[in-house]
C-alpha cells in the first residue's frame, strides 16, 4: 500500500511536460494504427505530425486529444495519402492544438 501511495504522490507532483507526454502516449495507445513523428510546442501551442494505416485512424486520434480535456482547441491541419508505397495505405497528417493553460501549483 505504501508503494501505491509513493507512486501516486509522484503522478501528482508530475510537471506539464511528463503529463503531455503522458497523454499522448494513452491517446496514440487507443488509436489503432497511428504513430506519431513530430511534436512541438511553442507556449500553449502544439503542432503534432505523425502517419495512419487509415483515414479512420486520423479521425479517432483526433477525437482522443478532444476528450482528453488537455486541449482546448485541435485542429486537422493537414492529411494526405502518401503513395509511395504500393502495398499499403498510408496517411501522413499535422493536427494542431492550444494546450489548456496550466494552474498553479499548491
Amino acid at each position: 500500500m505504501k508503494r501505491i501511495n509513493i507512486i501516486e504522490g509522484l503522478k501528482a507532483k508530475q510537471s506539464g511536460p511528463a503529463r503531455l507526454l503522458d497523454m499522448l502516449a494513452a491517446t496514440v495507445s487507443k488509436t489503432n494504427s497511428l504513430w506519431l513523428t513530430g511534436f512541438e510546442q511553442v507556449g500553449q501551442k502544439v503542432t503534432i505530425e505523425g502517419v495512419a494505416l487509415s483515414a479512420k485512424a486520423v479521425a479517432d486520434f483526433l477525437t482522443n486529444l478532444k476528450q482528453s480535456n488537455a486541449f482546448t482547441e485541435v485542429d486537422l491541419k493537414e492529411t494526405f495519402q502518401d503513395n509511395a508505397v504500393k502495398e499499403m495505405q498510408k496517411f501522413v497528417f499535422t493536427v494542431n492544438g492550444q494546450l489548456v493553460a496550466a494552474t498553479p501549483a499548491t
